[in-house]
């Protein structure tokens, strides 16, 4: 995986099509012009210095033990099913925002937007944009740091994207 930061989601997958790295997805839309990608290492390695010359601020590589919230995961998803299935889910008492979706739950989908995350790109800009919507919206990050108080404040600053159909 690796983040790309100083292009948008519709910018990454042009450098993607334009240079024939049909093994990459989308796999974090974080920020309007903070990505993170998934696939194959060599891939990615070879991807980089296209991202650069596109006009990325920086492309890092993450340090993560497999091709998170993509393609890549389909055999991982597929166990996880199983164990979804062996389990009994009652509707969410407060709304809990999918990250397949970027809307809240539906009481009969938990089981298989749960299932979806696991290959699919987690839509937080969407997310944290859905949330600005409802009255009086307020972000408490728990945990150290603060790279999502971060992600917060540069959506909110942001004009409100179209979603992303499609996306892989």
């Amino acid at each position: 995986m690796a983040a790309v930061i100083g292009l948008t989601p519709e910018q990454i997958g042009e450098v993607l099509s334009a240079n024939g790295f049909q093994s990459i997805d989308l796999a974090n839309l974080n920020a309007p012009n903070q990505t993170v990608i998934s696939g194959p290492e060599a891939d990615l390695n070879a991807a980089i210095p296209k991202f650069e010359a596109s006009g990325a601020q920086l492309v890092k590589k993450l340090n993560v033990s497999a091709a998170f919230h993509s393609r890549y995961m389909t055999d991982a998803q597929r166990e996880f099913v199983q164990v979804l299935d062996s389990e009994q889910y009652q509707p969410p008492v407060i709304p809990v925002i999918a990250n397949v979706t970027a809307q809240p739950y539906e009481p009969d989908q938990i089981k298989a937007l749960l299932a979806r995350q696991i290959t699919s790109p987690v839509r937080w800009t969407e997310t944290v944009q859905w949330l600005l919507t409802q009255p009086e919206p307020q972000f408490e990050e728990v945990g150290p740091g603060n790279v999502l108080s971060g992600l917060v404040r540069r959506i909110r600053s942001a004009p409100v994207a179209a979603v992303q159909p499609g996306i892989r």
